[in-house]
């Protein structure tokens, strides 16, 4: 009996701790002027890397005093003149972010739970620098440039974290209107369904036991 509820403890807890990733894997690609191959590409790889993703494609996005909600439940604070417009070229052709810069500026993304990896697509950023910033058990920054054009699409995206992480902060250099949309996250399993799973399997083995005696 003790070498068996050994064994299902220690199912629980490889099934309840992450392990700490080795390093920040980061997918990111840009093309010119409404073509997609390359950031289509890069968000592929980054899907293929992560599994399972939920993405917001901003359903029901409303904003008020810049701060706009989805019917996802993300929530976007911006720093300077974040509103919602509908658009209808690129990658994000829909409802969409968008920051009107007077100089750098960005915005704030809170997840509805704790999230695992994250990534986004951006439309028209007119060859700015992009930079994002996080806590996953220490201060991340890593930045990109996306590529001048009218209708340059660009992806960017993460994982391997080292910890869960509940926002992102995504800050931009001077230039035009920049569009953002289609975020995705992988969620972070909820301790409740990681408990839930071990009493079911030490249910099913002493059942098991039982039916052998």
């Amino acid at each position: 009996m003790k070498r068996f509820l050994g064994a299902i403890l220690l199912v629980i807890g490889t099934v309840g701790v992450s392990q700490p990733s080795a390093a920040v894997m980061i997918f990111t690609d840009t093309d010119l002027s409404g073509f997609t191959t390359n950031s289509e590409d890069a968000f592929a790889s980054w899907s293929a890397a992560v599994g399972t993703i939920q993405t917001d494609i901003l359903t029901g996005l409303s904003c008020l005093s810049d701060v706009c909600m989805t019917d996802a439940s993300n929530t976007f604070t911006g720093f300077t003149n974040l509103i919602a417009i509908p658009l209808t070229t690129g990658v994000v052709a829909g409802d969409v972010l968008q920051l009107n810069p007077e100089g750098p500026t960005g915005f704030l993304w809170e997840f509805s739970s704790l999230v695992s990896a994250f990534g986004f697509f951006t439309n028209d950023n007119d060859g700015g620098i992009v930079t994002i910033e996080f806590f996953d058990t220490k201060e991340r920054s890593f930045s990109f440039k996306a590529e001048a054009g009218d209708d340059d699409n660009a992806f960017w995206g993460i994982t391997g974290l080292a910890g869960p992480i509940s926002s992102v902060t995504i800050l931009t250099g001077d230039g035009d209107a920049s569009h953002w949309d289609n975020f995705s996250v992988a969620a972070v399993p909820e301790p409740g369904a990681v408990t839930l799973f071990g009493v079911g399997v030490l249910v099913t083995g002493l059942a098991l036991r039982r039916a052998r005696h």
